[in-house]
């Protein structure tokens, strides 16, 4: 009985010894890890197909949309520019009836003109007498004792021309206001 178990014990151990073949198991592995990831990665990659491909579509619409816009849009400029081109050579040519609307609206400013030239000389020089004042305030400051009284008629003297100077230009602006509206 020994021997036999000797004889059974030497052949489980010939037996028993495992030996792997790593290039098979690598194989047989990679091959059944492949098929499971595949299974599960394909619904959600099928999914996302779909909803890109829809998504493509929507902005490809939305791209053709904005290019029509905008092609209208530079077609309407085209004829808009057309247009004023048109209207801007019929405008270059005046004649005798656009001189004489032009002459007529020109009219009451040569009236307002003349008349504040005209009221300003006689508000100047005939009621206000700015030339004898200011020559008058001359021979003051000329004719002063001290500095400091020569100063003050100084003072005077530019305090006069000024004021007439912002009374010319007050009337002005008023006067361009006025015709500015008109």
């Amino acid at each position: 009985m020994s021997s036999s178990s000797a004889e059974l014990a030497e052949a489980v151990r010939r037996r028993g010894q495992i030996v792997v073949d790593m290039a098979r198991l690598e194989k047989h592995v990679a091959g059944m890890l492949d098929q499971r990831l595949q299974r599960a990665v394909e619904g959600p990659v099928t999914r996302l197909e779909k909803t890109l491909s829809g998504r493509i579509d929507a902005v490809g619409a939305e791209a053709r949309e904005a290019g029509e816009r905008a092609e209208a849009a530079s077609k309407q400029a085209a004829r808009s520019i057309e247009a004023s081109a048109s209207r801007i050579e019929k405008s270059r040519k005046v004649g005798w009836p656009e001189v004489g609307n032009l002459a007529a609206a020109l009219l009451p400013l040569l009236v307002a003109v003349t008349l504040v030239l005209g009221l300003g000389r006689v508000l100047v020089v005939d009621v206000l007498g700015l030339p004898v004042v200011t020559a008058w305030l001359w021979g003051q400051v000329s004719a002063a004792s001290s500095w400091w009284a020569g100063g003050l008629w100084a003072v005077g003297l530019v305090a006069v021309v000024g004021g007439t100077v912002a009374l010319v230009a007050w009337a002005s602006k008023r006067l361009y206001e006025w015709y500015h509206r008109w």
